[in-house]
Formats: C-alpha cells, sequence, structure tokens
C-alpha cells in the first residue's frame, strides 16, 4: 500500500496523547493502522509522553491500597467478549477501531442513501449519545459520482479504505488521508473501477454551495 497523504505531526501527537476525539480520532486511527511512518511518529509521542509520568512525584498510596487491590484480584474472571464482528464490509477489510464500533454497537446496520451514487452508515455519535457536533462515519462513492462542491464551517477528516478519490488536493488511495478546514472548498470525486469508501469525521456541517445539495442535507441531517 503506497500512502502520500499523511495527518499533520501535530495531530498524529494529539492522537498519542489521546489528546482528540473519539470520531476524529477513529479516522487517525485508521490511518495509523496502513501506515508505518505515522506509526513511528505516534510511538515516540506516546514514548515522550511515558517519560513524563515517570518524571512526576509520585503519589502515596492510600493505607488499604493494598487490600483494594487483594480484593480485585479474588474476583471472579469477566465473562469473554462476544465474538468480533465480520471484518468485512462490501468485500472491504475495516479498519480495527471500526470493528470494535460495530461489536460494541452490535452490527454497523446498513447503507443509508443520501443522494444518487451516496451512501452512508453513521458510527458516532451512539443511539442515546449526547450529541456535540462532531460525528463519524463510513461513506460509499460509485465510481464517477461527485460529491458536491462544499466548503467546511468546521474540520473534516477523511481516511480512504478501498476505491480512490480525486480532488482539487489531489488523488487519495487507501490509507490515505486528508484533513480539510474552512479555507478548504472542494469536489471530491469517486475515481473509475470500484466505489470508493471512507471512514470519516467533521465537527460541524459541510457548507454546500448549490441549494439542491443544501437541501438534500437539510433533509437528510448531515
Amino acid at each position: 500500500m503506497s500512502i502520500t497523504h499523511h495527518p499533520t505531526e501535530a495531530t498524529v501527537l494529539d492522537h498519542a496523547a489521546g489528546r482528540m476525539h473519539a470520531a476524529t480520532g477513529a479516522v487517525v486511527a485508521a490511518h495509523l493502522q496502513a501506515c508505518p511512518q505515522c506509526r513511528a511518529l505516534a510511538r515516540m509521542g506516546e514514548a515522550i509522553g511515558g517519560s513524563l509520568l515517570e518524571a512526576l512525584t509520585p503519589e502515596a498510596m492510600a493505607p488499604d491500597a493494598l487490600a483494594v487491590a487483594m480484593a480485585l484480584l479474588d474476583r471472579p474472571a469477566p465473562v469473554p467478549p462476544a465474538p468480533p464482528p465480520p471484518a468485512l464490509l462490501d468485500g472491504v477489510e475495516l479498519p480495527r477501531v471500526v470493528q470494535r464500533l460495530a461489536q460494541r454497537r452490535g452490527g454497523l446496520g446498513r447503507w443509508r442513501w443520501l443522494a444518487p451514487g451516496i451512501q452512508r452508515i453513521s458510527l458516532l455519535p451512539e443511539p442515546g449519545a449526547r450529541r456535540d457536533g462532531t460525528v463519524l462515519y463510513l461513506l460509499k462513492i460509485a465510481p464517477g459520482t461527485a460529491i458536491p462542491e462544499h466548503g467546511h464551517h468546521g474540520h473534516e477528516m477523511v481516511c480512504v479504505l478501498a476505491g480512490s478519490f480525486t480532488d482539487a488536493l489531489g488523488q487519495f488511495r487507501p490509507g490515505d488521508l486528508a484533513e480539510t478546514g474552512p479555507e478548504v472548498e472542494h469536489t471530491p470525486v469517486a475515481d473509475a473501477g470500484t466505489s470508493c469508501i471512507c471512514l470519516s469525521a467533521t465537527d460541524a456541517p459541510l457548507r454546500f454551495r448549490s441549494r439542491a445539495a443544501r437541501l438534500m442535507q437539510s433533509v437528510m441531517g448531515y
């Protein structure tokens, strides 16, 4: 797998430090699974964080700390987790982070129609969870189909899982990650051959130019 588009170093280090929202963190995790270069940077960030923790003055243990620990050891073993869900979606291997979400939710659910040639599966927020404006979803774009021209009220992060798409920033293939913000307007088009499946996160609604796309956005709620 040849990866040419990477997150910024700051993004990788924020992920390593646990400073990212669960949705954007999931997209970065999908990229890290595919990218040895960024995994090495993340490991370096984790090592630095570990060194800083070791340098802190240790807290004194509570008088009953040992008794509490022993009581925990005496508890019965937990029930083994349910077997993992299928690793494939439309024949595409899912990143581990998506598999874990699917297991927690009891499955991924079905593709939901958004527009001709465009489908989505919502992942976060989970049903019943507090909504903070940040969403995570799988997106499937049929070959040759364009996402209508749009800008961004916030930030968008996309990791390609299968197929590819092309926009003003270049061509994005499996493993590539695109970070875009309010300064970027683009029209991603799925390349010919096979559907493009992506893991996407946004922290604010997209800003579509066309009236038809805005109407569809208000109806479908994305």
